[in-house]
């Protein structure tokens, strides 16, 4: 038993150490100093975009995924990350939050990049636009629109689901619209959400939302969490 003087690890048997670690042919020792070699080193705009293109494409087919895709770290992890944590200032302390919302350098710069690029398409250019963007906002169906959408596979209801983007009315997108002929259209929320993030009651949300549809000769059926049942009835003619 040794200690090397070149990487200062132990070594049994002083040829294979030197054969494994050492050896200047050993492809570990050649990708070693490759690695060394980059380091601190700024790859070009051009491999960078090669890189990224080649990535995205190994995500698209799956080959390549997120590290932790469907994993979870275990409880002892948890506590180990947990006590690494400890003590330690948090993000307001670091004053990384310093230039958040209207303190940021770029605050506003992309709602005025946004509205520049609104300006200079048409009506169905827009209208795409709005598709993609409320696509890739949230994940859809939300829950209690997944409710509604079983309740109507489960009671046959001519009805079908349209809030991920796929159709619009006046530039807005409504949840579920009658798929029998008839001009009606279903929109689901929570009066949590309302209030929180519409920052509006739930009566005048239904209130915005039947007039507006109702311009392009669409009736709107607006229903509410804490509603369903009610709601559900109205769909069904009850």
């Amino acid at each position: 038993m040794g200690i090397c003087k070149t990487c200062g690890n132990f070594y049994s048997r002083w040829i294979e150490h030197l054969n494994k670690y050492h050896n200047p042919n050993n492809s570990f020792e050649v990708k070693n100093k490759q690695k060394l070699a980059k380091l601190g080193k700024k790859k070009s705009l051009k491999m960078r975009e090669k890189l990224s293109k080649t990535r995205k494409e190994m995500f698209r087919i799956g080959k390549l995924n997120a590290p932790m895709l469907n994993k979870h770290h275990t409880e002892k992890t948890k506590e180990k990350l947990k006590l690494a944590r400890l003590g330690k200032p948090n993000l307001k302390e670091r004053g990384i939050s310093k230039n958040s919302g209207n303190k940021n350098p770029r605050y506003g710069i992309q709602s005025e990049f946004m509205k520049e690029i609104w300006k200079n398409k048409n009506e169905k250019e827009r209208e795409e636009l709005i598709k993609k963007i409320s696509k890739g906002l949230s994940n859809k169906p939300t829950v209690l629109e997944q409710k509604l959408i079983d309740f109507i596979h489960s009671h046959n209801i001519p009805y079908k689901y349209v809030g991920n983007g796929s159709f619009l009315i006046g530039f807005k997108n409504p949840d579920f619209i009658n798929c029998n002929g008839e001009k009606v259209c279903v929109e689901v929320r929570s009066k949590k959400v309302c209030e929180v993030w519409d920052k509006i009651s739930p009566k005048e949300y239904e209130k915005q939302k039947i007039e507006h549809y109702a311009k392009y000769g669409w009736k709107c059926i607006v229903i509410f969490d804490d509603k369903f049942d009610e709601g559900v009835r109205k769909l069904r003619g009850d």
